[in-house]
């Protein structure tokens, strides 16, 4: 019963949030922005302190439960105005690009690609430079907010592989690979999903890294409060898996699947972009295969 409310829960939050935004790493992936790595870095273990903070206040004691709630507010919530993605989106220093989907890969996407990528004057994630990674700001988001959910059903009892399973299930069906979406099965969302289970992990230290990394919890609780004891650093769990150039997407119809090709093929010739998909980046592709070992089946697309 308990497993049941709990995935009940997870597809009520989705159906009454707006889908992620998708991700462009294609149009603009020659241009070269400022590596945003430490602004984000900063932001993320800001946000986490405060959240801290705000679990200390209510004085009770070394319930991660609470703890969680109070960091939720800072790291997963995008519609308040004190979080991370929030602040990323308003923050004018950071060398960030937004894209109308009309200048997009995405510019012939209709309504039968997909009703919210398919709509007229909708504008694509913005991308930005983490260091050397062209990534979606919707990959963080995946991170922090759908990596919670995720490890909150690891921190449940259940078994790490039908985890990963919940992961594809709410990728294929509540966000971005259904029609009400965009038909995109985004495996860079794949990954960061998996990243932000790691990372929601090792804030505790509750169970053994899926990868076998080794660290100190970044959050205790001592004296009758929690302290940020190790500051985190973002650049252990966001690498080239989360670029959707070179960790290629699929999609869930052919008409989808053919009209992307179509506009890949188009920005090649166009001189936008080179090196898509795992045949024109096997070395970093198949360098990311042996980090993640028997878990990359699951979110790096060999094909």
């Amino acid at each position: 019963m308990k497993k049941w409310l709990f995935l009940t829960i997870i597809f009520l939050s989705f159906i009454f949030q707006s889908f992620a935004d998708e991700t462009d790493n294609f149009t603009y992936s020659k241009i070269e922005l400022i590596d945003s790595s430490q602004i984000i870095n900063e932001k993320f273990n800001y946000y986490l302190q405060k959240g801290i903070d705000d679990a200390n206040l209510l004085n009770k004691g070394n319930d991660k439960k609470v703890l969680y709630k109070s960091l939720k507010k800072y790291i997963t919530d995008k519609t308040s105005d004190e979080s991370i993605i929030t602040d990323l989106y308003k923050d004018k220093s950071l060398d960030i690009i937004s894209i109308k989907k009309s200048d997009s890969i995405y510019k012939n996407w209709t309504l039968r690609e997909g009703l919210s990528l398919g709509k007229k004057n909708t504008f694509i994630g913005s991308v930005v430079n983490f260091n050397g990674v062209q990534i979606g700001v919707d990959k963080l988001e995946h991170m922090f907010r759908t990596g919670r959910i995720l490890f909150g059903a690891l921190d449940r009892g259940w078994e790490f592989d039908n985890v990963l399973k919940l992961s594809y299930f709410m990728e294929r069906w509540l966000l971005g690979g259904n029609r009400i979406g965009a038909s995109i099965i985004s495996y860079g969302d794949l990954s960061a999903n998996f990243n932000g289970i790691r990372l929601w992990n090792d804030l505790l230290g509750n169970y053994p890294d899926p990868l076998g990394r080794e660290i100190s919890p970044y959050i205790v609780f001592e004296e009758n409060l929690w302290y940020l004891q190790n500051e985190v650093d973002l650049k252990n769990y966001i690498d080239e898996s989360f670029d959707e150039r070179i960790n290629s997407s699929t999609f869930s119809h052919k008409s989808s699947t053919e009209k992307f090709a179509e506009n890949v093929e188009e920005a090649k010739e166009e001189g936008l972009v080179e090196n898509v998909g795992y045949s024109e980046n096997k070395e970093v592709m198949d360098n990311l295969i042996l980090k993640y070992g028997e878990y990359s089946e699951n979110f790096i697309n060999k094909n």
